[in-house]
């Protein structure tokens, strides 16, 4: 398994982290088949 980690150096809003966490997730549901599961670790929402 590997992990995905975005971080936000202040120049996004928190909306646009998620914005860009679904794009990828469905990026790669599309192109793989594979569900991506987002680790229960928010920080700052």
């Amino acid at each position: 398994k590997h992990a995905l980690a975005l971080t936000n150096r202040g120049g996004g809003t928190a909306f646009q982290v998620r914005a860009l966490e679904t794009a990828i997730t469905a990026g790669v549901r599309t192109a793989f088949g594979v569900e991506l599961e987002r680790e229960p670790v928010l920080l700052g929402f």
